[in-house]
């Protein structure tokens, strides 16, 4: 019976490694010296692309023709969405800077942020949705919370409701201060500014409008802020329809791996069903310093996504993670995918940067320095900047190259191929078959 039992675990045990991550086809979306519709050329790239659950994809760049425009990507071709010179919603003055940030929820729902024709030349935040196009907040505006809003010039997020997260400047009578706000035209709160109340006591301190907030399907707001005066130094804190509330705080241990939060990165990302990943320096048990991890917080429980020192399986030479790399936060889709640019580490200590994909606790390299550059001939990259992921799996990634800057699309291939289903059926059969084994053996009567 022991015997029988073993083989029923082995055979169960070999099942779930059929279940490995995918792997990734890398599409070039554009690259420096390609061609623009207008009949230009991309002459500088910049980073700091989206894109939205269908693969569609935003960006900025300047065109030659043109200068500096939002293009936008379906798949097949470039198309232009903003371009500097066309007047900027409810202003009256042309473009003058931009569009900059763009965030993509749908082909024709994206947010910018830019700097418009006026005597200060100030930066706002605008929102086109189908044909119509708004300005979000402008300078000079009376702040939702009170005093004026002197610029606005980040767009952090954008929901396919339409509602974005966004953040600038407001002067509350002492000189401008850091603001982030929710909202749509005509309808924008602020989430939090630096100097306010915060649930956990004291005030937020350090705020700036770079610091980047991820947005839910709700139009809820999770953010990382430090606090003087508080019951912790920092926190991770969710606003939610004018109440804010912390979710994790500096000082709480980790139920995974019994680590002590130390510090908090600066940057979150989250998903639609509102499930936030985040950066923290962690105090392991028996650890002499802390290191740097990746966590999700879903529905209340802490997941470990990666942590410094962690083997990234599959790699050759075997690498590990050593923290993160780039410009954006780690990256949550809504099938249990995590994404982000990382710095690795061979046992000789030598560096690669990466983008990485964890798919349930199994991290997965996407592409790697020194590999090449698929659409742009002899070439290799280099470096990568950021990295964010579409609900499906396809993850939109900006590089340096050997030749330039680009933006691409990785899409992960099935797993299930029919050589794979048969072996699943082969492997599921044989489990049953020993499990019968198990049910016809009868012990002797003693």
């Amino acid at each position: 019976m022991k015997i029988v039992c073993l083989l029923y675990s082995v055979i169960l045990g070999a099942c779930p490694a059929l279940a490995a991550p995918p792997s990734y086809t890398i599409q070039k979306v554009a690259h420096e010296g390609d061609a623009t519709p207008g009949g230009g050329s991309i002459t500088q790239l910049y980073g700091d692309a989206s894109i939205d659950d269908d693969g569609r994809v935003a960006f900025y760049a300047n065109d030659s023709g043109v200068a500096q425009t939002l293009f936008l990507w379906d798949g097949g071709g470039l198309s232009v969405g903003v371009v500097e010179s066309d007047v900027a919603p409810d202003t009256g003055g042309a473009l003058v800077l931009g569009p900059a940030h763009a965030r993509l929820a749908a082909p024709d729902l994206f947010a910018y942020a830019a700097i418009y024709d006026a005597p200060a030349s100030p930066f706002g935040a605008f929102l086109r949705d189908g044909g119509s196009e708004s300005a979000l907040l402008l300078p000079g505006a009376t702040a939702p919370a009170g005093g004026t809003v002197t610029e606005v010039d980040w767009t952090h997020d954008v929901n396919e409701a339409g509602t974005v997260a966004f953040a600038g400047s407001v002067d509350p009578g002492g000189g401008a201060i850091a603001a982030h706000f929710v909202g749509a035209p005509g309808a924008v709160s602020e989430a939090f500014r630096d100097g306010g109340s915060t649930p956990i006591g004291g005030v937020f301190s350090g705020v700036q409008s770079y610091h980047k907030t991820a947005l839910a399907a709700d139009g809820s707001l999770a953010f990382v802020a430090k606090v003087d005066g508080g019951s912790a130094s920092s926190a991770l804190f969710r606003w939610q329809a004018g109440s804010t509330t912390a979710l994790v705080s500096e000082g709480d241990v980790i139920p995974v791996n019994g680590g002590s939060i130390e510090a908090f990165g600066s940057w979150v990302g989250s998903n639609e069903q509102g499930h936030v990943a985040f950066n923290v320096d962690v105090l392991l048990p028996a650890a002499a310093f802390a290191t740097e991890g990746v966590y999700l917080l879903a529905s209340g429980t802490i997941l470990k996504v990666i942590q410094r020192d962690d083997p990234i399986p599959g790699t050759s030479p075997p690498l590990t993670f050593q923290g993160l790399l780039g410009s954006t936060p780690p990256d949550p889709s809504g099938n249990g995918v995590t994404t982000f640019t990382a710095l690795l580490e061979d046992a000789s200590f030598a560096a690669y940067g990466a983008v990485v994909a964890e798919h349930g606790g199994v991290p997965k390299v996407v592409v790697l320095n020194g590999d090449p550059v698929p659409g742009v001939s002899g070439a290799v990259f280099t470096n990568f900047t950021d990295a964010r992921i579409a609900s499906g799996g396809q993850i939109v990634f900006t590089a340096s190259t050997s030749l330039g800057n680009g933006v691409f699309v990785a899409t992960p291939q099935p797993v299930n191929t029919p050589v794979l289903n048969e072996v699943a059926l082969l492997c599921f059969a044989a489990a049953m078959a020993v499990s019968g084994v198990a049910l016809l053996y009868r012990p002797k009567e003693t």
